[in-house]
């Protein structure tokens, strides 16, 4: 996965601070196949690989700069406009929450909790979303779920349309999460990797307190009108 820095000058400082922190950093420049200028990796502690640039070949969205419409003719599918989040899995959830917000500087909104008080679940963001990282108990270097932002409830509900029409396996939903308070569908791929649509949530002000969910509690969490595991969302990761 990467992520956009605020600025070139951020590449050096979080190198930097990285290989304090004992990761291995690495150089790229130039990635043209990417369309990314100079860029670093480096593995997470959680075994996941992960970019940081800041130059990126800016393609636009379909529509002009002057005097759009408010969208392209001819879209096909769900169209989403954008990524939303993405959820991993970690064999350590404590280890991944400092370091991705001690050394990387994401804001914790929301949290899962074992009954010592220690975190067992996290979101995490930099964008004021609910979230745009988190992590479950899993295998080192796991995929749950990608997700990508819809513009309403109306437009999670057409995607179930379009999901069902094109025979595609739905794991999840339509529903509502308690934790973000989004409302969502998780499917498959071609692949077999797990997707997710996604609207709602909240602004995250960087002052908030995060929000903790007790494990007795967690299944209201992760599906707010249910409140019990549906589909494979578990199973297979941890």
């Amino acid at each position: 996965m990467a992520f956009r820095l605020e600025s070139l000058d951020d590449l050096p400082f979080f190198e930097n601070k990285l290989e304090r922190n004992g990761c291995r950093v690495e150089r790229v420049g130039g990635a043209d196949k990417y369309e990314l200028g100079e860029a670093i990796r480096f593995t997470a502690p959680s075994e996941h690989r992960v970019e940081l640039y800041y130059d990126m070949t800016i393609v636009g969205n379909g529509l002009p700069t002057t005097n759009p419409p408010p969208y392209p003719d001819g879209l096909l599918g769900i169209h989403p406009p954008r990524m939303d989040h993405t959820l991993l899995t970690t064999p350590d959830t404590p280890a991944s929450l400092h370091f991705w917000q001690e050394v990387m500087g994401f804001r914790l909104t929301e949290q899962v909790v074992t009954p010592e008080g220690a975190p067992l679940a996290i979101w995490l963001e930099r964008t004021r979303t609910p979230h745009d990282l988190a992590f479950i108990p899993g295998k080192p270097g796991g995929l749950h779920h990608f997700a990508f932002w819809l513009d309403s409830w109306e437009a999670i509900g057409r995607s179930a349309d379009v999901l069902a029409r094109a025979g595609v396996q739905i794991d999840t939903g339509p529903t509502r999460h308690g934790i973000t308070r989004g409302h969502t569908i998780y499917f498959f791929d071609s692949s077999g990797n797990r997707n997710e649509v996604f609207t709602g949530g909240y602004w995250a002000d960087p002052r908030m307190t995060p929000i903790t969910w007790t494990a007795d509690e967690m299944w209201m969490g992760i599906f707010y009108w249910d409140r019990c595991e549906k589909g494979a969302f578990i199973s297979n990761y941890t």
